[in-house]
């Protein structure tokens, strides 16, 4: 997920109103941006996807050059994407020698906190493997207390740090798995609550792997997203589509364009094994016991329309027919999940999170999904405007190469944003539900739409001089970047 909550910062209040549709507010948004940011790892030049430093931080500065680089035509912002892109192909894991969850070291780019779950095992020795294991995305440690040897009972707390209150606390909990009060039973049914966390148990009423009441750590694990892996992705081919359709570019850049092309192709064959296919409609999967959110079940849209837009670029670039249908399946899911509404007196497209026809959306109640969830509850939300921003770009992509998506589609699209901003400010979720104001960073990345509604150019613009947003978040570079590209 786009960790664009950030705090507002204190710097540079008092300078006067910057405009966010000229090359000269991008140019200091750039040169600002590593100081701006409260986190060290999260640069554009960070060898560690951590915080999403790589895939919402070094991705989303590079597209930005881009950008001003179409609309400028100055070299600088090419090199200046190279230096990006170099430091992308060197933060492999595989070149790295990084290891995800499962011991694998290959063409991607792990993650670990916070978008994984912490994971802690213990073991007696009386069988092979772990007698219990417990996960949390959210707590590092657990507090066991008053452990019953005889009747394999404990109490045990989640903590984000031994200092702190619990997350959440539990009494008299068991580790026989058959009974009501197991602890694999109790966690699921938190269901999406606070610490988001599950337990295996293997070796029924052992309480012997603890070696006492006291705090213990979780160990952080790491796992490839694809989503965060296809934005990275997403970078490097559109430096490539640029480099690739231009003899005089490729002349000077053709082997930079090229190591991208590749990496990218091998990176994205990674989650070959994740991808289903019904009735022509494609979708990816998060593998089973995968540590991350939705393990077992269907991936977001957001995570399939940004592998949509990969493969749209690469049929650009190769014309590979693989590419081609790949994204069409994955184009058809997104637009069967489209609903027409009237928001604000416009008729809008509105989409939800998950896909409508699949486990996360409906609920899933039978067989097991995976070794920590026998099932899911139902969560039909609307997507937020900072995730729809992915599949708009992708729907954008399709339109030009003449691939499902229809003008009429992008108005209706258009339209949606007109009505999240209906307020002079955005709405969380696309329907204009939720709240206003905390995406309105984000609001000149929509400004993708302007060819097909100046309106949107014109709201985006406004909301963003109205927000001054800081570079607390790459996002705010290429909202910057968008706007100087659709200024008429």
């Amino acid at each position: 997920m786009q960790d664009n909550d950030q705090p507002q910062h204190p710097i540079d209040r008092d300078h006067p109103q910057r405009q966010y549709n000229t090359t000269e507010c991008f140019n200091y948004l750039d040169a600002m941006f590593p100081s701006f940011h409260p986190s060290g790892m999260y640069r554009s030049n960070a060898l560690e996807e951590h915080r999403g430093s790589l895939s919402w931080g070094a991705s989303l500065v590079g597209r930005s050059y881009l950008r001003i680089y179409e609309k400028t035509g100055d070299h600088k912002y090419l090199r200046g994407f190279i230096g990006i892109g170099e430091q992308l192909l060197l933060a492999r894991d595989e070149v790295r020698g990084a290891v995800d969850y499962l011991g694998r070291s290959g063409p991607v780019w792990r993650s670990g906190r916070p978008y994984t779950t912490n994971l802690i095992s213990f073991r007696c020795g009386a069988i092979e493997g772990p007698c219990l294991e417990i996960r949390s995305k959210q707590a590092e440690h657990v507090r066991v207390e008053n452990i019953q040897q005889e009747g394999g009972t404990l109490d045990i707390s989640f903590l984000s740090s031994p200092q702190e209150p619990a997350l959440v606390s539990f009494e008299n909990v068991s580790v026989w798995a058959g009974t009501d009060n197991n602890l694999n039973k109790i966690l699921t049914e938190q269901h999406w609550k606070s610490p988001q966390a599950a337990a295996v148990i293997s070796h029924d009423g052992c309480v012997k792997s603890l070696s006492g009441p006291g705090v213990y750590s979780l160990v952080e694990q790491y796992y490839a997203p694809a989503i965060h892996v296809s934005q990275i992705c997403l970078a490097m081919l559109e430096f490539s589509k640029i480099v690739s359709g231009d003899p005089e570019l490729y002349a000077v850049y053709g082997r930079y364009s090229d190591s991208y092309v590749e990496a990218a192709i091998a990176a994205l064959e990674v989650y070959d094994s994740d991808y289903r296919v019904e009735d022509g409609n494609g979708y990816y999967i998060i593998p089973a016991d995968a540590p991350t959110d939705f393990e077992g079940t269907d991936a977001p849209q957001n995570h399939n329309m940004s592998m949509a837009l990969c493969f749209l670029i690469l049929h650009r670039i190769t014309r590979r027919e693989a590419y081609t249908l790949r994204a069409t399946e994955l184009l058809r899911t997104f637009m069967m999940g489209l609903s027409s509404r009237n928001l604000d007196g416009r008729q809008c497209l509105v989409w939800s999170y998950f896909i409508p026809t699949l486990h996360n959306y409906r609920g899933h109640s039978g067989g097991n999904l995976s070794r920590w969830r026998s099932w899911r509850k139902g969560n039909p939300r609307m997507e937020d405007m900072s995730h729809a921003v992915l599949a708009v770009e992708a729907a954008v992509e399709a339109h030009r190469l003449g691939i499902e998506v229809t003008a009429r589609d992008l108005q209706g699209m258009a339209n949606t944003f007109l009505s999240a901003a209906a307020t002079g400010t955005l709405s969380s979720y696309i329907d204009g539900t939720a709240g206003y104001g905390k995406y309105d960073a984000v609001a000149g990345r929509w400004s993708i739409l302007g060819p097909w509604d100046s309106r949107v150019y014109e709201t985006a613009m406004k909301i963003t001089q109205a927000n001054q947003p800081p570079p607390l978040h790459a996002s705010v570079l290429l909202s910057c970047a968008n706007l100087v590209t659709y200024a008429s």
